[in-house]
């Protein structure tokens, strides 16, 4: 009775910590922190406010259609459902890399090629195995945040630990599959930014 009484609160807290550090919500955050630190006035507003759209809002708009449609989880747990879900993803990052780039406002435009190659690479690795695309997507911001602000950032990555035993403990992942995303992102986006910077 304890056992039940305690898995359940911790069941429930996990799955909202899932959805409030999904790669939508994260990636959010990410460019407001971006562009505010470079434009803090309305110019740094409607970067955000384009880049939101593009990366987070449109993409996820696609998806929740989708998982209404079919009547399925929005965080789609389905492997082989997820590769045709990776188009209006792929198409929001490339339109707001392009957007970036022709602003010449390098850091975004290094955010969101991580975000193309990670998703890349996650993409061609579903074809054949499960991998966190949560512990991914927030990965890719948090790496890049550290890259452009240094040490004092590392702290968030104790959210990517936080989220890797989310994921785990709603049997979304495997613990392997769920770090095994996040040390994919890592290594992308660092990469990424040392190159570009």
């Amino acid at each position: 009775m304890g056992r039940i009484g305690l898995t359940w609160p911790l069941t429930k807290i996990a799955k909202v910590l899932s959805h409030a550090l999904s790669p939508f919500t994260s990636s959010a955050w990410a460019i407001a922190v971006i562009a505010l630190s470079r434009s803090p006035d309305l110019k740094g507003v409607l970067y955000v406010l384009a880049g939101i759209l593009l990366t987070s809002i449109l993409p996820f708009t696609f998806v929740l259609r989708y998982a209404r449609r079919e009547k399925v989880e929005v965080e789609i747990p389905n492997r082989e459902v997820r590769p045709r879900l990776f188009t209006p993803v792929f198409a929001g990052y490339v339109a707001s890399g392009l957007l970036f780039y022709a602003l010449g406002f390098r850091e975004m435009l290094a955010l969101t090629l991580s975000y193309v190659e990670v998703s890349l690479l996650i993409l061609l690795v579903t074809l054949k195995w499960k991998i966190s695309v949560h512990t991914a997507g927030l990965t890719v911001p948090v790496t890049a945040l550290t890259c452009l602000y240094g040490w004092r950032m590392v702290w968030l990555y104790s959210l990517v630990g936080l989220l890797i035993w989310v994921r785990a403990k709603l049997k979304a992942h495997s613990l392997l599959q769920a770090v095994s995303g996040a040390a994919v992102a890592a290594a992308l986006t660092s990469t990424t930014f040392i190159l570009k910077f």
